[in-house]
């Protein structure tokens, strides 16, 4: 098997760049209301909030709190923390945004929970026998299953109005350790199999973590659907950039009514036991894993063009919404079933709309447009880049500029496309990290190798016969985001649209021509569904 490069953790590249606010001395308050305050008032005030209407997270009307699990960024392929995480169906053996496998084994649970990677293994005994009529009231509950509840669940279910799933006679926590010990020392809910989330979510298997939290598979007992839901560590610190990602989750999901635009959708979200859950569709394995399957070796140019016609139906709707997705990556594109070539945009966890651009440091590196590297304020014209990179990537097998650092990874990409423009490098505030001057730093990497400027050619590196292929990948490696290829252009580029008709429209209709592209669009769409 091919061995695949992979970067350093970016939580490490961030020890040196990021510091966390010292706690102060104030009187603490209850943390859900503190968690709705936050979210509410910065999404009650957002430019991307026209009617300025508040999004509702519904919550418990008393103080709940929450189960805790650990989690590793095992991936380096992450950046800033913001993890890769699975979405994988049931009856898929594949790891959605990670080379591990997608279902993580479960063990016995411990007498005394013990933080751990692995979701824990309780008893079959759920609430199955003897199953009523759901939903039931918390009265209900209480009056005919109290001893399937701990004390702490029987003053908590009072606070919820329909009760869907409790879990049974599972094994549950007991009040030891952070936040009534639903909290492993990180801050993580623990996870314990077919215990519940919110009275109504079945804990099924864990499916990514990330130091954001975790994401797990559950049942939605009220829907009669599984779902995948991200779990955000009790931590103030994560609900600044929570808020602005259920925000665009908001934005996509009243914009992209009829679920055409290859993004994935929001179902619900909540708090519970001071985590802020959001319950989204469950899809398939991403392209990292399809990748992995062919052992690197990369994918026909036909499939590949499948996936490029849908991600950037998706990058056009993004970019009419002015949103900047911010970590566009094979993990980070789903496939919605097994077997099919139908994909999602997935994790908008580090997304931001042009105009309130928060962060300097985004992007997975291997990624990484030059501008971000460079410290120019960027646009939508990133995700550009990073589309590069991936059709690259799907074609050969492996990441085109695998730098270990961001000063390799710049260094890789001078080897293709040379230095860059002075008139780029006059408006960059840390070009004087790489160069002296407009001559290059070249820092040899970690095997003492360095990368000479125009060193490589993208022709020979990603051998095909495909010229129209060559083109757009190098359409969107452009040094100037100004000169980049569009999302509108790129559905137009003739590699895609050869693929869309097998006969040349005839002279007196190709003034038609987007419009002919647009029904083709159309229809290879319905196939791909």
């Amino acid at each position: 098997m091919n061995q695949r490069a992979t970067p350093r953790s970016k939580i490490e590249e961030l020890k040196t760049l990021i510091r966390i606010r010292p706690r102060t001395g104030k009187k603490a308050v209850n943390l859900n209301t503190t968690i709705t305050t936050t979210i509410s008032n910065i999404l009650a005030n957002s430019d991307r909030n026209p009617t300025n209407n508040t999004l509702i997270i519904s919550k418990p009307s008393m103080a709940l709190h929450s189960l805790g699990k650990s989690i590793g960024n095992r991936n380096p392929r992450a950046y800033r923390g913001i993890p890769t995480f699975n979405l994988a169906n049931v009856t898929l053996n594949s790891s959605l945004n990670s080379s591990a496998s997608t279902s993580t084994r479960i063990p016995k649970p411990p007498s005394k929970p013990k933080e751990t990677q692995f979701i824990r293994k309780v008893s079959q005994n759920t609430q199955e026998s003897g199953k009523p009529q759901l939903p039931i009231t918390p009265s209900y509950a209480i009056q005919h299953y109290k001893s399937d509840f701990t004390n702490y669940e029987i003053g908590e279910i009072l606070g919820f109005n329909e009760i869907y799933y409790w879990g049974g006679k599972i094994a549950k926590v007991v009040n030891q350790g952070p936040n009534h010990g639903f909290d492993d020392a990180k801050a993580n809910y623990l996870l314990y199999k077919h215990d519940h989330l919110a009275y109504r979510y079945e804990i099924l298997k864990v499916l990514g973590k990330g130091s954001f939290g975790q994401v797990c598979e559950c049942f939605d007992h009220k829907n009669n659907e599984s779902v995948a839901m991200k779990i955000i560590k009790n931590k103030k610190q994560f609900l600044p950039q929570s808020a602005v990602e259920l925000k665009v989750l908001k934005t996509i999901m009243e914009e992209d009514s009829d679920n055409s635009n290859n993004v994935i959708h929001v179902k619900d979200y909540f708090i519970f036991r001071h985590h802020l859950c959001i319950s989204m569709e469950l899809l398939s394995s991403n392209l990292y894993d399809l990748l992995k399957q062919t052992q690197f070796k990369g994918l026909s140019l036909g499939l590949i063009r499948r996936f490029a016609i849908q991600i950037l139906i998706a990058l056009k709707f993004t970019k009419k919404l002015k949103l900047i997705h911010c970590d566009l990556k094979p993990e980070n594109i789903l496939l919605k079933q097994a077997n099919k070539s139908g994909i999602k945009v997935i994790d908008f966890g580090s997304a931001c709309f042009e105009s309130e651009r928060a962060y300097s440091y985004i992007q997975s590196r291997f990624y990484r447009a030059p501008e971000v590297i460079l410290g120019i304020p960027y646009g939508m014209e990133i995700d550009i880049w990073s589309f590069g990179c991936i059709l690259a990537e799907l074609y050969t097998g492996n990441p085109i500029f695998p730098g270990e650092s961001e000063a390799e990874q710049l260094q890789i990409i001078m080897s293709y496309l040379g230095v860059p423009p002075s008139t780029l490098l006059s408006r960059a505030p840390r070009a004087r990290i790489f160069f002296d001057g407009e001559v290059p730093r070249l820092v040899p990497n970690s095997k003492g190798k360095t990368y000479a400027p125009s060193s490589k050619s993208i022709l020979k590196s990603i051998i095909t016969k495909d010229s129209q292929f060559l083109d757009l990948i190098q359409r969107c490696f452009e040094w100037d985001p100004n000169k980049r290829i569009t999302p509108e252009e790129a559905l137009l580029h003739p590699w895609i649209t050869s693929g869309l008709t097998k006969t040349r429209p005839p002279d007196e209709a190709r003034r038609h021509r987007p419009n002919l592209i647009k029904e083709s669009l159309k229809n290879i769409m319905i196939e791909i569904d």
